[in-house]
């Protein structure tokens, strides 16, 4: 008896996962990116803080990525660093994304950062990683594929 119920509820649990794959197809599928992942205008701010120096203290950075499929972007941005606005300035910049939508970013200021790819690269999340700063940034996608960019 105990083991007709094990075979049942094993049968049922089988079937649900059955079900539940077919429902959702490419569910557990194994998304993998590149560099052609990022492409097109991306809306960013940045956050961080500058632990020492002239310009020590909190900083904010918002603008435009734009980025061309191949591993070279620009940004078109204003900084507000410790309280004191800076010009508006385009930094040139090269990234590479891994197949598992991680990456990273080079710019010609020597900054770095580390990248996470999400929501179907409609979204990108990431760390700097210069020594003596901490900041954060967040980039969301203008215009769909559609949407002429």
């Amino acid at each position: 008896m105990m083991k007709r119920r094990r075979c049942y509820a094993s049968l049922i649990v089988a079937t649900f996962l059955v079900f539940t794959v077919a429902a959702v197809p490419g569910a557990f599928a194994h998304r993998r990116c590149s560099n052609a992942s990022v492409r097109g205008s991306y809306g960013f701010l940045f956050n961080g803080t500058i632990l020492g120096g002239p310009f020590a203290g909190p900083a904010t950075i918002v603008g435009i990525a734009k980025f061309d499929g191949a591993g070279n972007w620009t940004r078109t941005e204003i900084a507000n660093v410790n309280g004191h606005p800076l010009p508006l300035e385009t930094v040139t910049a090269t990234y590479s994304i891994n197949e598992d939508c991680t990456g990273s970013t080079s710019d010609d200021q020597g900054h770095t950062s580390f990248l996470v790819l999400v929501n179907n690269g409609k979204e990108i999340l990431s760390e700097g990683t210069d020594t003596g700063s901490i900041a954060t940034i967040t980039l969301k996608k203008q215009f769909s594929e559609s949407g002429g960019d």
